[in-house]
């Protein structure tokens, strides 16, 4: 790197300011006895000059596109953390919506589980009281039958025909004991 100190030129000096495109162009050279070409000095200082003008364009150029992409890339960065805040947000309430469900569904369950069990207890409840009237319903069966048949035997011995009753009674004893097997085997 050429560097100008004092209005000279120094390739070694890194602390000085860096040449620009202006001090090329103003650059002048003393002469001297068999110094330097003065035309070729000159068209090679423009030609040095036209070059570090066109870097120094280029260098500006490529600033404004890091600039510009730094910008474009701020913009895709927060594009980014929204997006990542919309999934925590999204997965936040997919949880809280799956707890909900769980514990209406527990909810769900324990109500259907408790009126389960009083159905179940009434049914339970309704058999007995069905057996108990049944069973009272074939004691009133017995009794009347019993009745039905001291009262037959009554009017049986009152008109005289006491083969007859024995007949009519072991008849119905058959009866009464074969309505018993129905309804026990029902």
């Amino acid at each position: 790197m050429i560097l100008i100190t004092d209005r000279k030129v120094s390739s070694h000096d890194n602390n000085n300011m860096k040449i620009t495109p202006l001090d090329i162009r103003k650059k002048e050279f003393p002469i001297k006895l068999r110094g330097l070409d003065s035309d070729e000095v000159h068209s090679f200082l423009l030609l040095v000059r036209e070059q570090m003008e066109e870097l120094l364009r280029e260098i500006a150029s490529l600033r404004e596109e890091g600039a510009r992409r730094e910008k474009e890339l701020e913009g895709y960065r927060k594009i980014e953390s929204e997006l990542q805040n919309t999934v925590i947000c999204a997965h936040q309430m997919v949880e809280r919506n799956k707890q909900a469900t769980e514990k209406e569904l527990d909810m769900i369950l324990t109500d259907a589980t408790k009126r389960g069990d009083r159905i179940i207890e009434e049914a339970e409840k309704k058999a007995i009281r069905l057996h108990e009237e049944i069973a009272h319903l074939k004691d009133m069966r017995r009794n009347l039958q019993l009745e039905l048949k001291l009262m037959i035997d009554g009017h049986m011995k009152m008109l005289g025909n006491h083969d007859d009753i024995e007949d009519i009674a072991d008849l119905k004893k058959r009866h009464i004991r074969e309505e018993d097997k129905r309804q026990f085997v029902a």
